[in-house]
């Protein structure tokens, strides 16, 4: 995964807009249909999909993810790991 998609699947999780299991869904359901998962891609896949009806907070963790990929690297830790603990 890249930076700025950890980083949004890490807030997404840390704030309880979508859990663990549903960002790895997500992912797979990209992977299964052979489209790259991005970040914007992938928010619009949640949004599409009805699985977060907070848009406006969407888009600000979207925004504050890309920013944090470029400045820190890669988030704490992934979601996309199986070792990861949900929050």
């Amino acid at each position: 995964m890249n930076k700025d998609l950890e980083w949004f699947c890490f807030h997404v999780v840390t704030e309880g807009l979508l859990s663990q299991e549903d960002c790895r869904a997500v992912a797979s359901a990209m992977a299964e249909a052979d489209i790259e998962a991005d970040v914007m891609t992938f928010a619009q896949a949640i949004i599409d999909n009805s699985l977060c009806a907070d848009v406006d907070r969407l888009q600000q963790l979207l925004e504050m993810a890309i920013q944090e990929a470029r400045t820190l690297g890669f988030p704490p830790r992934s979601v996309f790991d199986d070792d990861a603990a949900a929050p």
